[in-house]
């Protein structure tokens, strides 16, 4: 399957504002849900595993997710939407294109100079997964093997940390 991503200027007045989106069309299932899962992962990450927060209040971890992807299907019902690579997403109405890139891969083409990307897994479990200090959305959200965690990390950073 191939992925469409789009370097928009978000507002005609913001020239500043740039960024690489993912287009979602109307009916496209598959990508969306590969997105979802992604979210799914950043909100685990960055709330499921504080014990000190109350899960039972807004920042539970599967209400978020839940919610994000409702948001999404109500703005697909208007047209298509874009994504970007930390899971915010905005009407591809009016956004102004400056350049495309296809891809077979979900990789948003975003580069940070300081972003880190660190490489963890419960432990006793046999999965790997990665988390972003920039909120960014990976698919596949886990790996088999540290190996090829790692590989996909470097794709988007020098800087990997490991806490296996």
């Amino acid at each position: 399957m191939t992925h469409k991503f789009l370097l928009c200027q978000t507002h005609p007045k913001c020239r500043d504002l740039v960024g690489w989106y993912l287009e979602v069309c109307p009916g496209d299932l598959a990508t969306l849900m590969d997105v979802h899962l992604g979210v799914c992962g950043v909100y685990w990450y960055k709330f499921g595993m504080d014990m000190s927060i109350d899960h039972s209040g807004p920042y539970n971890p599967l209400r978020l997710a839940a919610k994000w992807l409702q948001s999404v299907e109500n703005c697909l019902l208007a047209g298509a939407v874009l994504i970007n690579s930390s899971g915010g997403l905005m009407p591809r109405e009016g956004a102004i294109v400056l350049d495309s890139i296809e891809s077979d891969r979900l990789i948003w083409p975003d580069k940070f100079d300081d972003e880190i990307i660190t490489i963890s897994r419960w432990e006793d479990a046999k999965h790997y997964y990665l988390a972003s200090n920039k909120g960014r959305i990976f698919v596949p959200d886990k790996y088999n093997e540290y190996a090829d965690a790692r590989r996909a990390a470097l794709r988007h950073t020098k800087q990997v940390v490991s806490n296996c």
